[in-house]
């Protein structure tokens, strides 16, 4: 993920879920042992087994050059609560910050 750009982060959950109501949904973005950035169940769009959801400018500038660790954790329409695997990822420089 390039700082200071609007990428569009897909995530896919096994089919088991493909008819899942979900209430709650929360993607955490941390770095550096800090959550940086989250969106929420109104930012991501479900459909299927798929989750997308889109950064903006700002979004991706939060971040320093490195690591990123990203979580999604979730609460079902029946009470059942789940968080996926953890996504390691990059941030990377640009040599020209802030929004353009």
């Amino acid at each position: 993920m390039w700082r200071g750009t609007t990428p569009t982060h897909v995530f896919y959950m096994p089919d088991e879920f493909s008819d899942a109501a979900f209430t709650d949904i929360y993607l955490s973005y941390a770095q550096r042992g800090k959550v940086i950035l989250e969106k929420t169940l109104a930012d991501i769009t479900v459909s299927g087994t798929s989750l997308t959801v889109s950064l903006s400018q700002a979004d991706t500038l939060l971040f320093h050059d490195g690591p990123v660790q990203i979580q999604m954790r979730g609460k079902l329409a029946g009470g059942r609560a789940l968080a996926s695997n953890i996504i390691h990822t990059n941030a990377r420089e640009v040599l020209k910050d802030g929004e353009i």
